[in-house]
């Protein structure tokens, strides 16, 4: 089964509140809602694009799938790729906040220096 997994992403880019996110960026109240409790069952693609735009992310990133137990057998699982294993969220904020000022401050010029580099 296909669900919209959101809060995976917002944890990895270190949004703490999706609701107030979400309705910041243009969602209304009730879409935000259900978007950020887990509650939605559709999305309209406007939506869709939307959120990879302000997440920076792809589709993809956005859903999660769980295998039916009762699937056919013998038959090839084409969605199997969009299963998620939860990889642990760093906390950047906690990391950066407890390094000495010195080392947070060398970290942060590293951390800007890969992100000016284009992408291959």
């Amino acid at each position: 089964m296909l669900a919209i997994n959101i809060n995976h992403v917002m944890r990895l880019r270190g949004i703490r509140n999706p609701y107030t996110f979400l309705t910041a960026n243009g969602f209304s109240h009730h879409t935000a809602y259900r978007l950020a409790h887990d509650k939605c069952k559709s999305l309209h693609l406007g939506h869709l694009e939307k959120l990879c735009r302000i997440l920076r992310c792809e589709p993809h990133d956005l859903l999660a799938y769980t295998a039916q137990p009762n699937a056919p057998v013998g038959m090839q699982d084409h969605l199997a790729f969009l299963t998620r294993t939860e990889a642990p969220v760093i906390d950047l904020d906690s990391i950066m906040r407890s390094l000495p000022l010195a080392e947070a401050i060398t970290l942060g010029k590293q951390l800007a220096e890969r992100l000016s580099r284009p992408s291959a």
